[in-house]
């Protein structure tokens, strides 16, 4: 019986387009008295005494059942009937071309072929009740009873529900439904001028609620449900050019608003469960579905935006499901709530612009969005989405949940997607993979709370123990309005970012961006995933702001971590808002080539550059970024004109001298709004100035032709200050002036002047500030200002101006159990530039390395303050070679922060060095401290060196050494300076705690000041004092340890050497000097001082008092009771052998040396070692 069906569907197919030449529909007799019926058309009259009534339940069977263009079927019965339950038998497919309908109240219609249905283009229903057609073998009543599709003797006409449709065995016949497909521009004709007023005329929406009488498909009232069960299921849609000539899908072909769609594609023995919720499949194989071409299955409320309430459930079950070209499913609750869109298959398939859609439009929540596949979810060029919309009182988004096997995400269109544009939460999305989860080709997982959006966005959570993300490749978390960001968690066993892959979290409004977490694949925080490793060019993992909100945290947790090829792991703040912090817990850490670590607070690198002409300006735009400035001596009319380019980078839009003034965001987007609608008329380039923009402080916005406004920054780099002056600023705005020495300048605009920068006071508190005695220009930064932040002030002669400050850098820990590399111009770095302070970074280790110009690194421009570097290897090592460095640096007014180091041995080599900067030579502020203890040996060689320095009127930091043993060799240095031009800050203190110091090969352990101010500003820092405590040796051979002052009103700072068993000094130099002040003190203590001939110990100054020397010893020069041996003592000309041709015969002797009776003090005499050796 099957092949003969299979054969007459063949059959069908083929003639199918060949108009009707017979009867269309016909009854087989087999059910009630009317016997084998023909009726005639084109409106058939399907009366209830056709078929037989059995409780709620009509049934017929038909022979043949084609309904064609135009043609009406109309099922008739009493009001008592639920079920209309009709077979078609006689082997061929039905085609429905035309209107179903039936005139009997909420009835639902079930049509069953096993030969298979088709549904034309013009295909529709007028039912009042749902409808459900299947190519099943049966349709199960109740729990036990079956109507078969085949006729049968003992068939069972049951009063029970439908519950199931049945399938004996994998022949199951096709359904398909045909839409229009690609309609061309003739689509609107004489009526309209362009596809715009057709499509505005048609009413067509992208939910494809509107214009059902275009394409309206098979819909059915409110509340009831769809159900297609068969074999291979096809669904094709229809599509119009837009106004790019790109094709758009319009229309639906399943509409059951607020209902359920159900489709299942059965091809083995089982069974599809229809009643109640859901959709239960039981068959050990499933078949094909597969939507194209713009299909479109839609489960909204119909009515307007006012009217419309929930949204109903999509229920899908088959082994390949397939949505392609445009094809759609969408529910999208408005006033009540969505329920579900379920998919379950072996593979699924979303390419070529299809997308899920799930948002909440209204105050309801958004429907949940489950995909369930055995094996693959493919997406290509695909989306999902599950936002909520824009309502002051909008409802959350619907969670997505993908589970698979495998899912691989790829295309630039590709984007699964959670935002919230309005109160109500973005919906979750949440990934699950049992083998591997593939990001690819721009692909990207993304939620956001959008400018408009005062809700959260959704959070993305990602399992799998593969994760790859690449080629561009996103996962991402957006705040950009007063919203805050959905948190990412990715739990995996591998993650591999690559080629420009990126998970990144963005704060661009007033809301904070979410969190990043990553472990292992127990969804746990102390589960370590095995491997997180970035490679290739900007590969990243970051969290920003460009806002006042705060940056999302990053946190990993991994075996092995590692960033090569430029990858990166950062956090920065660019606008007030803080950066966030990255805590690394690892067993080990690699970084190589160029990959880096880093936090930073910085102002944008906007600008303002000026040029002649228009065509100028136009020049500049490929070159330049978004909200830079342009100042065009001739703007075409022989006057100047100012230019800001637009957030897209594509267009100059003229500033403005008009400005009004509006209260907030809100209210400056119901100003675009009101252009758009013609009740507000503003042109290009006016300037609004918003008095709170969203953390309370104002801002200066130009409008743009397109309706949107452009922000004037608060901060823009220039070389002329009178080019600021050219536009529109806000009290409290910075200028950057590039003073043409590599320095900036930094200028605040008061409401009425620009002024530098005079003075830098920090304070604690307001109370403290006002007690400044202060003059125009300036500046306190004070610690917190009321509200528990920093801010910085400056005094313009009569009040203090708030001036902008970006936020502070986030902080940086590292604990990794094993050990931390980095290599090839890698760096951990946090930066304040401009802001509150750079964060700390502190890293644990059980051994750290740096080599070939590796970097870790904390600085401060502007008033920030750099943050503390602190090394920490548990008793390890530490080691630092070929230019690599620990280094803390202030460029600005701030302090540069302290380094520690705690080790069980330290080594530099190679120029590599550990530093602390103040760089600013004017006002700067103080360098920091360094601060290194070690266990065993501290070993700096090969010209590396270990140094504070202040390059203007801040001071030098302070030096502590304290291990069993330091060694200095080949031109390595300890060392505090200040080099400034005039009024300089003093130098640091130099303390040394250790069993032995050895100074080797012209080493130095120096301090230096040069042009510094009076006595009584250093005073308190001692300008470079000395401090040495050795309990056994300090050795001296052609090194030296000094402190001097070269130039200016200081003295030069004390040298004091406790009690080492030995002072030493091999050609060694002890100096403590000065210029005008007076000379610093050298006070040595020990039990043997011994000095060679050409070693120095001196206390000078050359217009000011020397210093004094103190040698306490009770053998104060041993070397004066040495013998002094002639010259010829230790000339063994004698016993050298000659060359061979002189030797001839004569008798050789040996001479050997052993032991000695005395020490030469001449400097060409032979040298003893030191006591204790190397």
């Amino acid at each position: 019986m099957k092949r003969i069906k299979i054969f007459l569907i063949v059959a069908f197919h083929l003639l199918s387009g060949l108009p009707a030449a017979h009867a269309q529909v016909v009854f087989d007799g087999s059910i009630g008295a009317a016997g084998k019926l023909n009726l005639p058309g084109p409106d058939y009259d399907i009366k209830a005494e056709y078929g037989q009534q059995s409780g709620a339940n009509l049934f017929h069977s038909f022979q043949q059942f084609n309904i064609n263009t135009n043609e009406i079927a109309t099922f008739t019965g009493p009001d008592s009937v639920r079920n209309i339950i009709s077979r078609v038998t006689g082997g061929n497919a039905s085609r429905i071309d035309g209107m179903l309908r039936s005139a009997i109240p909420g009835a639902d219609l079930y049509l069953l072929n096993p030969a298979g249905v088709m549904f034309g283009q013009n295909a529709s229903l007028d039912l009042s009740g749902g409808f459900h057609v299947s190519t099943a073998d049966y349709l199960r009543l109740g729990n036990n009873e079956r109507f078969y599709s085949i006729p049968n003797e003992n068939d069972m006409l049951s009063v029970s529900e439908p519950a199931a449709f049945g399938f004996l065995d994998e022949n199951s016949g096709k359904i398909t439904i045909e839409g229009k497909g690609k309609l061309g521009e003739d689509l609107w004709g004489e009526n309209d001028t362009s596809w715009r007023d057709w499509w505005k005329h048609t009413g067509i929406k992208e939910d494809g609620n509107k214009n059902l009488t275009f394409f309206p498909g098979l819909v059915v009232p409110e509340g009831k449900n769809i159900s297609l069960v068969g074999g291979d299921i096809e669904i094709k849609g229809s599509s119009v050019p837009n106004r790019q000539g790109n094709y758009v899908p319009v229309g639906a072909n399943l509409n059951a608003p607020e209902g359920q769609i159900r489709m299942a594609s059965i091809a083995s023995e089982g069974e599809a469960e229809i009643s109640g919720a859901g959709l239960n499949v039981s068959a050990s194989r499933l078949g094909n579905i597969t939507m194209s071409e713009g299909a479109g299955i839609t489960v909204n409320s119909s009515g307007d935006d006012s009217t419309r309430g929930g949204a109903g459930s999509v229920f899908i079950r088959s082994g390949s499901f397939v949505m392609d070209s445009a094809s759609r499913i969408i529910s999208q609750p408005s006033h009540g709530g969505g329920q579900e869109i379920s998919i379950q298959a072996d593979n699924v398939t979303l390419q070529n612009s299809s997308e899920i859609k799930a948002n909440a439009l209204g105050t309801g929540k958004g429907t949940d969005i489950v995909i369930e596949a055995s094996e693959t979810v493919a997406i290509t060029d695909g989306r999902i989405k599950n936002g909520s919309f824009y309502e002051q009182d909008a409802g959350a988004g619907g969670e997505l949940s993908v589970t698979a096997k495998n899912i691989a995400i790829s295309g630039s269109k590709s984007s699964l997607g959670g935002e919230s544009y309005g109160a109500g939460k973005g919906g979750n999305i949440n990934l699950n993979a049992s083998e591997s989860l593939h990001l690819f080709e721009e692909g990207q997982i993304s939620t956001s709370a959008t400018p408009w959006s005062t809700g959260r966005g959704g959070d993305i959570t990602v399992t799998a123990p593969q994760l790859t993300v690449e080629n561009k490749a996103v996962i991402k978390s957006r705040s950009e309005g007063a919203g805050e960001g959905g948190n990412i968690a990715i739990h995996v066993g591998e993650l591999q970012i690559a080629d420009r892959g990126e998970i990144s979290l963005r704060a661009e409004g007033s809301g904070n961006s979410g969190n990043l977490s990553i472990s292992g694949t127990d969804p746990k925080p102390d589960d370590f995933a095995d491997v997180v490793a970035l490679s290739g060019e900007n590969s990243a993992i970051r969290a920003d702001t460009v806002g006042s909100g705060h940056a999302g945290n990053i946190a990993v947790t991994a075996k092995n971590m590692s960033l090569t090829d430029t990858a990166s792991v950062t956090t920065s703040a660019s606008d007030t808002g803080n950066a966030g912090s990255i805590a690394l817990n690892v067993e080990k850490l690699e970084l190589g080539k160029n990959a880096k670590i880093a936090s930073s607070s910085e102002y944008l690198s906007v600008k303002i550059q000026t040029v002649p002409d228009i065509a100028a300006r136009d020049e500049l735009m490929a070159n330049a970024q978004p909200y830079d400035v342009v100042v065009v001596k001739d703007a075409g009319d022989g006057s100047a004109g100012v230019f800001v380019l637009n957030i897209f980078g594509d267009m100059w839009v003229p500033i403005g001298k008009d400005i009004r003034i509006v209260a907030d965001l809100t209210e400056l987007q119901d100003l675009a709004d009101a252009v758009l609608t013609g009740e507000v008329v503003i042109e290009a380039g006016e300037i609004a100035v918003v008095q709170d923009t969203g953390d309370g402080a104002p801002g200066g916005f130009v409008f743009d032709e397109f309706s949107e406004w452009i922000k004037i920054k608060n901060v823009y780099s220039t070389d002329d200050i009178a080019n600021r002056e050219g536009f529109t600023a806000l009290a409290g705005d910075v200028a950057r002036i590039d003073t043409g020495d590599g320095a900036t300048k930094n200028f605040v605009y008061t409401g009425k002047d620009w002024l530098s920068f005079g003075e830098v006071y920090k304070v604690k508190d307001i109370a403290q500030r006002d007690k400044l005695s202060v003059h125009a220009g300036d500046a306190a930064k004070v610690e917190d200002a009321g509200d528990g932040k920093t801010k910085g002030f400056v005094f313009d002669g009569e009040n203090w101006i708030s001036f902008y400050m970006t936020g502070s850098a986030g902080a940086i820990d590292i604990h990794a159990r094993d050990a931390v590399t980095l290599k090839d111009d890698s760096l951990i770095s946090t930066a304040g530039a401009g802001g509150v302070r750079a964060g700390e970074i502190t890293l644990n280790a059980a051994e750290v390395k740096l080599n070939d110009r590796a970097l870790i690194a904390s600085t401060s421009e502007s008033v920030g303050d750099a943050g503390t570097i602190s090394v920490n290897t548990q008793g390890g090592n530490v080691s630092l070679g070929d230019n690599a460095a620990l280094s803390s640096a202030t460029s600005g007014y701030g302090n540069g922060g302290s380094i520690t180091v705690n080790t069980g041995n330290l080594e530099t080599s190679g120029n590599a060095y550990i530093s602390s900067a103040s760089n600013f030579k004017e006002k700067g502020g103080d360098a920091g401290t360094i601060f290194i203890q070690a266990d065993n040996t501290v070993y700096v060689s090969g010209k590396s060196s270990v140094r504070t320095s202040a390059e203007g009127q801040g001071n030098a930091g302070n030096i502590a050494i304290e291990a069993g043993n330091i060694r200095l060799g080949n031109e390595a240095s300890v060392s505090s300076a200040s080099h400034a031009p005039e009024n300089g800050g003093a130098a640091g203190s130099i303390r040394i705690a250790a069993d032995s110091l050895y100074l080797l090969n012209r080493s130095s352990l120096t301090t230096e000041a040069e042009n510094t101010g009076v006595i009584e500003e250093t005073a308190d820092k001692q300008n470079g004092r000395i401090e040495m405590q050795i309990k056994d040796t300090l050795y001296l051979s052609d090194s030296r340890i000094t402190t001097s002052v070269k130039g200016g009103l200081g003295n030069g700072g004390d040298i004091e050497i406790g009690s080492p068993t030995f002072v030493v000094l091999n050609k060694g130099e002890i100096k403590a000097n000065a210029y005008q002040g007076s000379g610093g003190n050298i006070r040595i203590v020990t039990e043997h001082f011994i000095q060679s001939f050409k070693s120095i110990v001196s206390a000078s100054s050359q217009f000011g008092l020397d210093g004094s020397i103190e040698i306490e010893a009770p053998d104060e020069n041993i070397s004066e009771t040495l013998i002094t041996l002639p010259a010829s003592y230790l000339d063994v000309s004698r016993w050298m052998q000659n060359p061979c041709a002189e030797r001839g015969t004569r008798k050789t002797s040996t001479f050997v040396m052993t032991g000695r009776d005395g020490v030469s003090i001449l400097a060409d005499d032979w040298q003893p070692s030191p006591p204790g050796g190397f």
